[in-house]
């Protein structure tokens, strides 16, 4: 009685040592195939939406740091001296009252020495300029002209419009699908 418990052992040893079968492989195979490609979708969807956030945030970024940047500027401009092209005009003229400008030039007030204001840049230089240059697909650059250089503000602009309001000054640069306002109140606008 013995020999047969010992044949059925290894029967039941052998059975278990033969590896898989072709339909058992086959079903493990897209089992895994269906693992790794729903991973690889998942890893996907989720770079995509990264790097929308990311661009996002770095158009984001681009747009306060020139809001930052125009009100930086404008905050010690002198009102008088003020001047920009009206948007469908051609002449040079100093800023009227609720009339949008295409661009604007403007001197800023850096002190004053014996009773007199003193201007950056000087008079009878040219004065700093905020404009929009276009090239042909319509878009553009948010251009400063400071008398000695030209810095690009921000690209990619679609339309620059200048208002004053008073002693208030609203600059609005459109950018892409954004609007960007910036507005320089009374407070800091100094007449000279």
């Amino acid at each position: 009685m013995a020999a047969p418990a010992t044949s059925r052992r290894v029967r039941l040893v052998g059975r278990s040592c033969r590896g898989m079968t072709m339909l058992e492989l086959s079903l493990s195979t897209v089992v895994l195939a269906f693992l790794v490609f729903a991973a690889a979708s998942v890893a996907k969807v989720a770079l995509d939406a990264t790097g929308t956030v990311v661009v996002a945030d770095a158009t984001a970024g681009k747009e306060r740091r020139t809001s930052d940047r125009l009100e930086e500027l404008l905050l010690s401009a002198s009102l008088a001296m003020l001047q920009g092209t009206p948007s469908q005009g051609q002449m040079v003229e100093p800023l009227q009252e609720d009339v949008d400008y295409a661009d604007v030039s403007f001197r800023r007030v850096v002190g004053f020495a014996d009773g007199a204001v003193i201007y950056e840049p000087a008079l009878g230089t040219a004065p700093m300029r905020l404009y929009r240059s276009t090239v042909r697909t319509g878009t553009g650059s948010l251009v400063l002209e400071d008398g000695g250089s030209t810095i690009t503000l921000l690209d990619h602009v679609t339309g620059l419009s200048v208002r004053r309001s008073g002693n208030k000054l609203t600059v609005t640069v459109e950018h892409g699908d954004h609007e960007i306002r910036t507005d320089v109140h009374d407070l800091v606008l100094r007449v000279p």
